[in-house]
Protein backbone atom coordinates (compact mmCIF):
# COMPACT_ATOMS: atom_id res chain seq x y z
CA UNK A 1 0.00 0.00 0.00
CA UNK A 2 1.42 3.19 -0.61
CA UNK A 3 1.97 6.39 1.85
CA UNK A 4 2.08 9.91 1.28
CA UNK A 5 5.49 11.41 2.69
CA UNK A 6 6.57 14.75 2.22
CA UNK A 7 3.81 15.55 -0.27
CA UNK A 8 5.28 11.93 -2.65
CA UNK A 9 3.83 8.83 -2.18
CA UNK A 10 6.67 6.11 -1.76
CA UNK A 11 6.20 2.64 -1.74
CA UNK A 12 6.72 0.83 1.52
CA UNK A 13 9.44 -0.85 0.10
CA UNK A 14 11.44 2.04 -1.29
CA UNK A 15 10.95 3.58 2.18
CA UNK A 16 12.16 1.01 4.06
CA UNK A 17 15.47 0.96 1.41
CA UNK A 18 16.15 4.76 1.80
CA UNK A 19 15.98 4.84 5.90
CA UNK A 20 18.26 1.66 5.26
CA UNK A 21 20.34 3.48 3.27
CA UNK A 22 20.69 6.75 5.64
CA UNK A 23 21.45 4.17 8.68
CA UNK A 24 24.31 3.03 6.78
CA UNK A 25 25.66 6.14 5.03
CA UNK A 26 29.18 7.01 6.27
CA UNK A 27 27.94 10.46 6.99
CA UNK A 28 25.85 10.50 10.87
CA UNK A 29 24.29 13.96 12.31
CA UNK A 30 25.63 13.41 16.24
CA UNK A 31 24.87 16.68 17.53
CA UNK A 32 23.34 20.17 16.45
CA UNK A 33 23.71 22.77 18.50
CA UNK A 34 21.95 26.39 17.95
CA UNK A 35 22.75 29.28 18.88
CA UNK A 36 21.03 32.61 17.89
CA UNK A 37 23.36 35.72 18.92
CA UNK A 38 21.92 39.32 19.26
CA UNK A 39 23.78 42.14 17.29
CA UNK A 40 25.95 43.33 20.24
CA UNK A 41 26.80 39.55 20.93
CA UNK A 42 30.13 38.30 19.57
CA UNK A 43 31.73 34.69 19.34
CA UNK A 44 35.19 35.02 19.97
CA UNK A 45 37.97 32.42 19.32
CA UNK A 46 35.80 29.32 19.60
CA UNK A 47 37.54 26.24 18.64
CA UNK A 48 35.35 23.58 16.97
CA UNK A 49 35.16 20.05 18.75
CA UNK A 50 34.19 18.76 15.45
CA UNK A 51 33.39 19.46 11.61
CA UNK A 52 30.29 21.12 11.62
CA UNK A 53 27.84 23.06 9.11
CA UNK A 54 27.32 26.87 10.28
CA UNK A 55 24.81 29.37 8.72
CA UNK A 56 25.03 32.60 9.09
CA UNK A 57 22.90 35.69 7.75
CA UNK A 58 24.22 39.39 7.54
CA UNK A 59 27.31 38.57 9.74
CA UNK A 60 30.97 38.89 9.49
CA UNK A 61 32.57 35.81 10.32
CA UNK A 62 36.56 34.75 10.34
CA UNK A 63 37.20 31.04 10.25
CA UNK A 64 40.88 30.61 11.55
CA UNK A 65 42.71 33.50 9.34
CA UNK A 66 40.32 34.25 6.83
CA UNK A 67 37.36 36.76 6.64
CA UNK A 68 33.98 36.13 4.89
CA UNK A 69 31.53 38.64 4.72
CA UNK A 70 27.78 37.33 4.17
CA UNK A 71 25.20 40.49 2.71
CA UNK A 72 22.21 37.69 3.03
CA UNK A 73 23.40 34.58 4.21
CA UNK A 74 25.89 31.99 4.08
CA UNK A 75 26.83 28.05 4.87
CA UNK A 76 29.89 27.49 6.27
CA UNK A 77 32.26 24.30 6.17
CA UNK A 78 34.22 24.35 9.69
CA UNK A 79 36.68 21.25 10.60
CA UNK A 80 37.06 19.99 14.35
CA UNK A 81 39.90 22.60 15.79
CA UNK A 82 38.80 25.54 13.01
CA UNK A 83 38.77 29.27 15.49
CA UNK A 84 35.63 30.69 14.60
CA UNK A 85 34.95 34.35 15.91
CA UNK A 86 32.25 36.31 14.77
CA UNK A 87 32.28 39.65 15.96
CA UNK A 88 29.46 41.79 16.89
CA UNK A 89 27.09 43.92 14.10
CA UNK A 90 25.99 47.74 15.13
CA UNK A 91 23.04 48.71 13.90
Amino acid sequence: MDKLYGGQRMLRGALHNALWMWENATIMIADIPHRLLRPDESIRHYQMLANMFMFAERSQVYLDDAQYQTERFGVFHEGKGTLLSIPPKYL
